[in-house]
């Protein structure tokens, strides 16, 4: 089994909260906050509602967006990978800051989604809710609120580049008013990004 990842520093979780707290109607502004560049310099809003690109490679790790026909409604920051066949690792370099092993367990990936969940805890207070959403692979998640229509999860699941062959951890900022399921529920709504 193996394991990469890359500990959510307070530069990562700035970004994020950035762009949380950020109206999304204007994608080019709400990118600005972050401090991120703009992926091949080109505007954000072009990338993702006219040429479909939602996944972007930033130092800090994949950045991907959820999106209806007009208006996003997630986006998520991979700060580990998790794949039990070590065949599965992408190959090649990764980038600056992500560490590999090659011989890590299930315990391991845990422990760096627990260190994920302390570090946006010293940053936002404890989380309005803990649980897991899935008793196989005993995937975990918190979640807090930020503002009326924003939710901020930290979360196990599927590492959507490999098609579910790895699991990931992952940064979610999801729009959503209202109550978020919880149980193997929950997983279902935050794939579909707060609907």
């Amino acid at each position: 089994m193996a394991l990469a990842w890359r500990p959510l520093d307070e530069q990562a979780i700035g970004r994020v909260l950035a762009l949380a707290d950020t109206p999304w109607g204007d994608l080019d502004d709400a990118w600005s906050n972050t401090g991120w560049e703009l992926p091949g310099g080109v505007a954000l809003s072009h990338q993702v509602f006219e040429e479909l690109e939602y996944r972007f490679d930033l130092p800090e790790g994949p950045v991907r967006f959820g999106a209806d026909e007009t208006a996003l409604t997630s986006a998520s920051l991979d700060f580990a990978w998790f794949a039990p066949d070590p065949e599965d690792v992408p190959e090649g370099d990764w980038p600056e800051g992500w560490q590999l092993t090659e011989d890590a367990s299930r315990a391991d990936f845990t422990a760096r989604y627990a260190e994920g969940v302390a570090a946006l805890t010293a940053v936002l207070g404890e989380p309005e809710r803990t649980g897991g959403h899935d008793e196989e692979l005993g995937w975990q998640h918190a979640l807090w609120r930020r503002g009326e229509n924003t939710v901020v999860v930290v979360a196990q699941g599927e590492q959507f580049d490999q098609y579910g062959e790895s699991e990931a951890a992952l940064l979610w900022v999801v729009r959503h008013q209202g109550e978020v399921p919880g149980g193997e529920e929950f997983y279902e709504w935050l794939c579909g990004a707060g609907e």
